[in-house]
Formats: C-alpha cells, sequence, structure tokens
C-alpha cells in the first residue's frame, strides 16, 4: 500500500480557519428511549435476558462487562420492555433516563469569540466542543504540523470506503528514539477518544514544557480518528453508531438472508485484525450485529491502514496504546479468550497500568479498574491490541475512558484526556527504564 507524507513543517502556517461545532444529527431517532444497566449474575439471569431479546430484537447491547450488559431501549417499546422485566421480577437500573435529550445537551454552539482566531496564533482551537472530521484533520495539518520546535510528518494511511482520509501525526523528538504509538475513534460514537488522542498530540507540540521528560525523549504516531465514516455518520445521522460505513461487506449476508435488509450494516474495525478471527466466539458472523468482524481478516481499508503503515516500523515501536470509551478500565492482552496465554512481561504491564491507575485517582477520584481484558469484559476476537502483542510490541494496553457513557457534555473533555495522558506517562517511563 502506498504511504504520503502530506507535509513535514517547523513553521507556523499564518492561517484563518473557521469552526462549526456541534452535530447535525436526525433529531428524534431516540426519543423516549433509555439506556439500562442489566446484572447478570447466574445462568438464570442469562437465560431471561436471552429471551428478552428475542421479544425484542431492537434491544441494542451497547456495553457488555463480565456481569453486566448495558442495553439501548427505543422509546417504541419502553413500557412494555419495562413490562416484560416486571413480569420476570428481574432488576435494572437506568443509567440514562433520556437519550435524546442527552444527546441534544452534549455540545452547545460556538460563539463568534470562539470562532474568531486569537491573535498571534493562527488557528483558533477549542476543547470545548467535539468537531466535525474536517476540523479535526485542519488542526492537524495546519496547526499540529506546524510546529516551530519539533519535527512532524502529516501521514495519510488510506481512504475509507466512503473516500475519507485517514490522518496520521508522526512526532519526532529523537531520530533514535522509540515511538509510543497512539489511536482514537475506531468506534464511531466514543467520541471522548478522538479528543483525548489530539489533547495529548497538542501538549506534546505547543506545550511540551508541561510535560514530564520521559514523554519528551520518545517519538509517537498519533491516529486521532481511526474510523473517520463511523465518526462523521454518528454526527450527522445516528449518534449511536458504532461501526465502520464499508456496506458492501453485508452485501453477501443481506442476499441470503432477506430479512437483514432493514439492518445496520458495516463492519467493527476492533474485531477484524487478523488474531485468532476465525474463533467461534468473540465476534460476529452477521453483518448486523454492532461486532460484525467482516468477510475475512483485515478485510476493512482502517485496518489495513494501520496494519500497513506499522509493517515496516514494529521495531521502532515500543508501545501501543489504543482510547476507548466507557468503563475506566486500563486493560491488558490477551482478548480472544480467558484461557489465552499471559505475556512474558504481563506483570511489568499491570504494574505501569497499576501506576496510571494510581495517578489518575490521585488527580481526579476516578477508579480505573487494571488487569487483563478478559478478566473484566467479555472475550473478543481480532481485537488490535492482540494483533499488537503479536508483532512484539512489549507495552501494549487499551484504554476505556469515562465512566458509564458515550454521551457525556463538553466538560468532560479535558478531565477526561488528562486520565488518558496518566497511562502514557506511565508507559513513556518504562520505555525510557527499559532503554
Amino acid at each position: 500500500m502506498l504511504f504520503v507524507v502530506v507535509r513535514s513543517v517547523l513553521v507556523i502556517l499564518g492561517v484563518v480557519l473557521a469552526w462549526v461545532s456541534g452535530a447535525g444529527l436526525a433529531g428524534g431517532q431516540y426519543l423516549g428511549a433509555q439506556i439500562w444497566r442489566v446484572y447478570m449474575q447466574n445462568a438464570t439471569d442469562q437465560d431471561i435476558f436471552q429471551d428478552f431479546e428475542r421479544k425484542f430484537p431492537v434491544v441494542e447491547t451497547v456495553y457488555q462487562g463480565r456481569s453486566v450488559l448495558d442495553v439501548l431501549v427505543r422509546g417504541s417499546i419502553l413500557e412494555s420492555a419495562k413490562e416484560h422485566f416486571a413480569s420476570v421480577k428481574k432488576e435494572y437500573e437506568v443509567l440514562v433516563d433520556d437519550v435524546e435529550e442527552r444527546i441534544k445537551n452534549e455540545d452547545t454552539p460556538m460563539t463568534d469569540d470562539e470562532i474568531s482566531p486569537k491573535q498571534g496564533r493562527g488557528y483558533n482551537f477549542t476543547y470545548s466542543h467535539y468537531h466535525p472530521l474536517s476540523d479535526i484533520h485542519d488542526y492537524m495539518d495546519l496547526y499540529l504540523a506546524a510546529s516551530p520546535s519539533t519535527k512532524v510528518n502529516n501521514w495519510i494511511l488510506g481512504r475509507s470506503f466512503e473516500k475519507r482520509d485517514i490522518k496520521l501525526l508522526e512526532i519526532v523528538n529523537d531520530l533514535n528514539a522509540p515511538y509510543i504509538w497512539i489511536d482514537g475513534g475506531m468506534h464511531a460514537r466514543e467520541w471522548l477518544s478522538p479528543t483525548t488522542a489530539l489533547w495529548i498530540a497538542n501538549l506534546l507540540l505547543r506545550e511540551k514544557e508541561k510535560l514530564p521528560e520521559a514523554m519528551k525523549k520518545l517519538n509517537y504516531y498519533i491516529l486521532p480518528v481511526m474510523n473517520p465514516d463511523g465518526y462523521e455518520y454518528s454526527r450527522n445521522e445516528d449518534r449511536m453508531w458504532r461501526k465502520n460505513r464499508n456496506l458492501a461487506a453485508g452485501n453477501r449476508s443481506r442476499r441470503q438472508e432477506p430479512s437483514l435488509h432493514d439492518c445496520k450494516l458495516g463492519v467493527d474495525l476492533n474485531r477484524n485484525f487478523d488474531i485468532e478471527w476465525g474463533r467461534k466466539e468473540g465476534a460476529s458472523n452477521n453483518a448486523c450485529e454492532s461486532d460484525y468482524k467482516g468477510p475475512y481478516a483485515n478485510s476493512e481499508l482502517e485496518t489495513q491502514g494501520v496494519v500497513g503503515f506499522l509493517s515496516d516500523k514494529i521495531s521502532k515501536v515500543k508501545a501501543f496504546l489504543t482510547f476507548h470509551t466507557y468503563g475506566q478500565y486500563i486493560l491488558c492482552p490477551y482478548a480472544y479468550a480467558r484461557n489465552a496465554p499471559l505475556l512474558e512481561n504481563q506483570l511489568e504491564l499491570i504494574k505501569i497500568a497499576r501506576t496510571a491507575a494510581k495517578n489518575i485517582i490521585k488527580m481526579s477520584g476516578s477508579n480505573y479498574h487494571v488487569g487483563k481484558l478478559t478478566d473484566f469484559l467479555y472475550a473478543c476476537t481480532g481485537t488490535s491490541i492482540d494483533w499488537a502483542a503479536s508483532q512484539g510490541i512489549p507495552y501494549v494496553f487499551v484504554m476505556e475512558l469515562s465512566k458509564d457513557s458515550f454521551i457525556l457534555p463538553v466538560a468532560n473533555i479535558i478531565p477526561t484526556a488528562r486520565e488518558g495522558l496518566e497511562l502514557v506517562k506511565a508507559v513513556a517511563e518504562a520505555i525510557v527504564k527499559r532503554k
């Protein structure tokens, strides 16, 4: 695959751009909808929930831990669903009382002052809004990549199904230093993931004096939005969209089963990597499911972009960090099975994660759980962390940011990003000591 360096610059570009905030979502699709947490303690609970899914097929599981499920219950079936749970004497907790209202209050329009560029800066970016992809890419190209003191390469890893660029920043502090990989936006609806990756990139390029010495000694690959099509679709059409927008990937399933005509096609990129992809459990073969793994391993352009880009750079990459939401976890491989072997440096990974978690508690009070992924969540195949570990990258983590929702007000952007930074700090310290 061909990769293109867009620019490598050391000067600030004097560019004035207006930012438009707020997603143009098709309103009303989540009127009356709620998100419930259902506790799964035993086989009876499993049977009750499976019966619930059969009776209410439009219910979507949005989060799955080892003993809990969070489900999106549409307004059209809300009362019937309540009656069903009452009839089987099954309790649930309402996490989001009004999904539509939560979406409406997630962001606010930008003020004239926010849109106008600040004197002497050339580009007015604010972390008090969730921005569209075009703004994110412009910010990367015209401000972050124009760092006056750090060499930056802006790469295009490829183009998505809908022909959007998959853009990555390479930050070079020392030509001989190892790299940390950071990505966000793999799942479309997880908006705090791209903002965290961008905020960390901004610190590295524009506010480096605020960072510990270990971070300044390393290089970085930062991919803020791995799933550009899905991200834009979640902004403009369906806030709860998870997968990419490769509708062709499900055409075969649709032809084989006419009932799939109205399903949500697309591929879960975090089930598409070529690691234990063919296992029967851990991902879905059904193109309508939110964890559909795709027609074959590495089938997706986004996955191919990451794998292809890193194929001749793996030896330089000492850490692979992927930001997601939600749940407040710092987890390491392997994810594909509960009985999967431990990594040789598993204890070191746990120690690093605990350091980050302790620092987060001191800073914000947030309590992040630490361990192997299957200690807390369900087994899943074809994940990026398992692939990265299989390539010999020594420090591999997924960080599930925020406690209990994909949809959070913009006031959460910087506090959440600060929590993500603590993991980067802990990993950077480990790499520098290892050198």
